[in-house]
């Protein structure tokens, strides 16, 4: 149990669930896994599909993408409670970006199913998790086709095809 109990502090940490209250943290944090990398290791990779996101307990990943000469390009460096692959269970697109160990790290793995009931209890939670995601969007430049729109309409967008993935209805 000590286990879950630090699962609850690492997600209580985290930019993505630390909004959570302590009961979803609860329930939230026994279906995680905590996974571990050897420096060098690929985490993701762009192109693949994924349910699942991942935040940085110990060590250190760098995002990156690859163009179509598989020349790389980092976009950032995250370490400790920082999320990555957020996008994956938010967009049902593939993988953006590939991520990397440069150090041994261990992550902790939540799966998008893992999210369902939450959401379902809580749609604040979506609009949090859609935030973010916009947020990182607009960090590797995926939304450089959208420039002539506003900011609150693509997030809204997102919002709402978030909103079909995790079948939230809306009574109007």
């Amino acid at each position: 149990h000590a286990n879950e109990q630090r699962k609850a502090t690492w997600l209580a940490n985290s930019v993505l669930f630390g909004g959570l209250n302590p009961a979803q943290i609860a329930a939230l944090a026994p279906a995680t896994r905590c996974i571990r990398f050897a420096k060098g290791e690929t985490v993701i990779s762009q192109g693949e599909s994924g349910d699942c996101c991942f935040q940085v307990i110990t060590g250190m990943v760098e995002v990156f993408q690859s163009d179509q000469q598989g020349k790389e390009q980092i976009i950032s460096q995250l370490s400790d409670h920082q999320i990555f692959g957020e996008m994956a269970i938010c967009t049902n697109q593939n993988r953006s970006a590939s991520v990397r160990a440069i150090e041994e790290t261990v992550l902790l793995e939540v799966e998008r199913r893992d999210l369902q009931p939450l959401i379902d209890h809580d749609q604040t939670l979506l609009e949090k998790l859609a935030h973010l995601v916009h947020q990182r969007q607009q960090e590797i430049g995926s939304l450089k086709q959208q420039r002539d729109q506003s900011d609150v309409s693509s997030e809204n967008r997102l919002i709402r095809s978030m909103q079909k993935l995790y079948n939230v209805f809306l009574g109007t």
